[in-house]
């Protein structure tokens, strides 16, 4: 978990090259409260400021961590003087998830120099995290799956991360993937992408997380995305998706969004009465990346889960997963 707060969340200015640089003042205060609204004390609100350095004659600056501790109100009051505005703070307080904000800067009471920022920041509190199945494909194509025929089901186990045979190892088709359309040739293509669960009652339900957006990349929110818990009922059985690509490769078309998340129920039995009896459920983070392919290379198209979690406990909704206990081996998986 530590690797991804400081590699991914946590964003700080470029090094300035310019002859002249003038440091501004910045007065950051943030408020950090629990789920139920109350002050938080002692959680650490990181920002950077821009530390003036001379090398070779000519002004530099370099990032500089600042640290500040909420008071017994959960108030944090960070002073800073730099050359760039401050982007975005990180808190951080044992027990809970870390969070990252953006900063909306405006100008401030003391002169052209002075600037200020006033946010809130809700931590979620870590709860009850527990082994999954955990499968994390962002940034590895391998961890794809290459459709190599039109208008055939292909199936995916979500458990193991991976598709049935042919096209991979994985034992129990939790859905299918199934991909129609026209496909001329890698520059010219329009593709449907049909997601289709195995039983009547297995589903899925998108969710989009408060306040989810990016900058520089990096996500800004709760590291913990999710509820604790998926929802025990409201699963749609069917999603689709579609790509086209036309104008000799320079026209792209696709409502692929990213932002989209997913819990699903899978692998459910019923009584005579249709009330459920056994599901395992979980979550996807990131929607069904959808993209067509190379025929020259035997693929018509390429789809990606980019994160999901699979809890094996029975009739368990439970979701928030333990990173340090991962049930796959090669899970990779650093988010809860």
């Amino acid at each position: 978990m530590k690797n991804i707060i400081a590699a991914s969340i946590l964003m700080f200015p470029k090094l300035c090259f310019c002859q002249q640089i003038k440091s501004e003042s910045y007065v950051i205060t943030t408020k950090v409260l629990d789920e139920n609204q109350r002050g938080i004390f002692g959680a650490k609100v990181t920002a950077s400021q821009d530390e003036l350095v001379a090398q070779a004659a000519i002004p530099q600056s370099k990032p500089v961590r600042v640290n500040v501790m909420t008071d017994q109100d959960g108030v944090a009051v960070t002073n800073l003087s730099s050359v760039h505005p401050p982007t975005g703070i990180l808190v951080e307080k044992d027990g809970f998830y870390p969070s990252t904000s953006k900063l909306d800067i405006e100008r401030g009471d003391a002169g052209d120099n002075s600037h200020m920022a006033r946010i809130e920041v809700v931590l979620k509190s870590v709860k009850n995290p527990i082994a999954m199945y955990a499968k994390d494909s962002r940034g590895d194509r391998a961890g794809y799956v290459r459709i190599p025929r039109l208008d055939t089901d292909f199936g995916y186990d979500l458990m193991l991360g991976r598709a049935l045979p042919p096209l991979g190892d994985g034992r129990v088709a939790d859905f299918y993937f199934r991909v129609e359309g026209e496909y001329n040739d890698r520059n010219s293509n329009s593709l449907k992408l049909i997601v289709r669960c195995s039983n009547a009652s297995d589903g899925f339900i998108e969710f989009l997380p408060p306040r989810q957006h990016e900058m520089s990349g990096s996500q800004i929110g709760s590291l913990f995305i999710s509820d604790y818990q998926a929802p025990d009922s409201g699963y749609v059985s069917v999603i689709n998706r579609s790509c086209s690509v036309s104008g000799g490769g320079m026209e792209r078309e696709s409502d692929v969004d990213q932002r989209r998340n997913f819990y699903f129920r899978v692998r459910t039995s019923v009584d005579s009465s249709g009330r459920i009896v056994k599901a395992n459920y979980g979550k996807i983070y990131g929607d069904f990346d959808f993209s067509s392919g190379n025929l020259k290379k035997g693929t018509y198209a390429n789809i990606g889960i980019h994160t999901s979690y699979f809890n094996p406990e029975s009739n368990d909704r439970n979701v928030e997963f333990d990173p340090k206990r991962n049930l796959l081996i090669d899970g990779n998986v650093d988010r809860p």
